[in-house]
């Protein structure tokens, strides 16, 4: 195609029916962009694969942080701006309807609720992951709350006993059993699989309540 002409079109007959005079076409040929625009073309780009990379979970303030993280000193509202223009928001919903569990044993006590202190006390506990699409994840984790440590941890489609029990297990193969292992009254965590592990590694077992449905 010609310089001189547009989709089939000369640009000074394109130029006459816009009304537009010749000389502020060529100006905008010539035209260079500011170092706002330049700033703002990087942040967009930047901010744009961040969205992309977190599977369009994050919105506009988890994008200025990782931003901030990069080393690009950036105002939040100038992200939410340059963001909305792309639409790269959040598709993260905040409220939905988790999964229900059955209790399987009756409640037990908590044995740990008045300790002060907590050496020989882990902790273990299930997260609820909301995904993209309607999908979801189970992260389980095991904890020592003395240390402040995360001892295992693992991710799952399945919340069950054996879920829990792996990663419980794995725990042990780093560290000594603890005296208590405090746990909700999820059905995982009062499934007889994960029951034997305690019981082979003469653990106690304490509880909170009940988790409530949502």
């Amino acid at each position: 195609m010609q310089a001189n002409l547009a989709v089939g079109h000369r640009i000074t007959t394109i130029l006459k029916v816009l009304q537009i005079p010749r000389s502020t076409y060529y100006q905008w040929l010539s035209r260079q962009p500011s170092q706002r625009e330049l700033e703002n073309q990087r942040i967009t780009d930047l901010g744009y694969d961040i969205w992309l990379s977190s599977n369009k979970v994050y919105g506009y303030k988890r994008i200025h942080v990782a931003l901030k993280r990069q080393g690009l000193t950036v105002g939040v509202k100038r992200v939410w701006r340059l963001m909305k223009a792309i639409q790269a928001q959040s598709i993260m919903r905040r409220r939905f309807r988790k999964p229900v569990t059955q209790v399987l044993y009756a409640q037990r006590p908590n044995l740990v609720k008045h300790f002060d202190d907590m050496s020989g006390i882990w902790v273990a506990d299930v997260t609820y992951i909301q995904m993209p699409g309607g999908s979801h994840l189970y992260l389980g984790m095991v904890f020592d709350p003395e240390a402040r440590k995360v001892l295992s941890h693992k991710v799952s489609t399945v919340r069950d006993g054996q879920f829990v029990a792996d990663i419980l297990t794995d725990a042990l193969k780093h560290h000594d059993a603890p005296r208590y292992l405090h746990t909700d009254m999820g059905s995982e965590y009062t499934s007889s699989t994960f029951d034997e592990v305690m019981q082979k590694h003469q653990i106690r077992h304490s509880y909170s309540k009940k988790r409530a449905s949502v």
